[in-house]
């Protein structure tokens, strides 16, 4: 029987009544009244959930690599609460938790939770981070523009260093193990036989700081400029209007030549290594030379030797009688008289 009940009995007892008087049985009956709604308070409202941590990232990175430090840190509400850290759901150590991978058995989901210290309660998850253990350092691509197998002095030279893997790095040039300067990108823009020799970057990162592996080297060789070779076809330097010529203009060493051909100074329109002129006119004669380029550079050759074209009037053959052939070359003034024996 609840107490309820039992009180009402109590209070409807006409002996119990007549010796307490009414106003205790009426005190009793509210004090009831209130018990009940505080049972009904208690058993119906929940207390609100434990505030839960804050989880945040101290260090800059969280893809990293074995020895790069990774920092982490759980705030809790105020001072009443002490902190668990778990990794994938197993219990941790440490706060702030200090973390300097040694594997990819180090990646994982990290949480943290509070303890309170005065009661057995538990808050809930803080936020989760996820860290990301690469298996081996990284190792630096080294990309070269123009990339010929033979350069030369006065052709420039680019360099791009780039690691595919995590962000922030901060690159460094080397050239024969000498540091020469920092940035994703180095150029050799007006380079002599002095910077011949071995170049490779590193990248680095942190205030440690954290180094990858060297990159795969280049090397390079500058030579003297070249000079292309210039040939003509027939070799002579007299032709007659109408006729056929052609000259040609040759670099013997490397690749990714595109030629030039001027005639008196004046640049032709044509970038082929063979020039072919037929038939020859008056205007065709000249002084012609040629020279070579590659790449998107500034870069040209040397100029090749001159050959020069002179062009002379147009042969005509008449014949006057069966015997006699009249050869007169036109602007010499020279008429030649053949006669035939028959």
């Amino acid at each position: 029987m609840s107490l309820n009940n039992v009180i009402n009995l109590w209070a409807n007892n006409q002996l119990v009544r007549s010796y307490f008087g009414r106003t205790l049985i009426s005190f009793l009956m509210a004090l009831t009244s209130r018990s009940m709604w505080l049972i009904s308070s208690i058993s119906f409202n929940q207390f609100p959930e434990p505030p839960k941590p804050v989880l945040k990232q101290e260090t800059r990175w969280l893809d990293v690599f074995p020895s790069e430090t990774v920092e982490l840190s759980c705030k809790p509400e105020n001072s009443d609460w002490t902190l668990t850290w778990h990794k994938d759901g197993q219990p941790l150590s440490d706060d702030p938790l200090t973390i300097i991978p040694t594997s990819k058995s180090n990646s994982g989901n990290y949480v943290c939770r509070g303890q309170h210290k005065g009661k057995p309660v538990t808050t809930g998850d803080s936020n989760s981070l996820t860290l990301r253990v690469y298996e081996n350092k990284p190792k630096p691509v080294v990309t070269q523009s123009p990339s010929f197998d033979k350069m030369y002095s006065g052709e420039p030279v680019s360099f791009t260093c780039r690691v595919d893997s995590s962000s922030g790095w901060e690159y460094v040039w080397y050239q024969n193990a000498a540091e020469l300067t920092t940035g994703p990108n180095y150029t050799v823009n007006h380079p002599t036989t002095s910077n011949n020799g071995q170049y490779w970057c590193q990248a680095k990162r942190g205030e440690t700081p954290f180094e990858t592996e060297k990159s795969e080297t280049k090397t390079l060789q500058f030579s003297d400029k070249p000079k292309p070779i210039l040939s003509k076809d027939p070799g002579i330097t007299e032709m007659y209007v109408g006729e056929t010529w052609s000259i040609s203009c040759k670099v013997h060493v490397s690749s990714g030549w595109e030629y030039l051909w001027y005639k008196d100074g004046q640049q032709l329109p044509t970038s082929d290594s063979n020039k072919t002129i037929s038939p020859l006119a008056h205007s065709d004669g000249g002084v012609y030379k040629c020279k070579a380029t590659r790449g998107k550079t500034a870069f040209f050759t040397d100029d090749s030797e001159e050959a020069t074209l002179h062009i002379l009037g147009q042969v005509w053959l008449l014949y006057l009688y069966p015997q006699v052939n009249l050869v007169c070359i036109l602007l010499s003034c020279l008429c030649l008289i053949s006669i035939r024996k028959s």
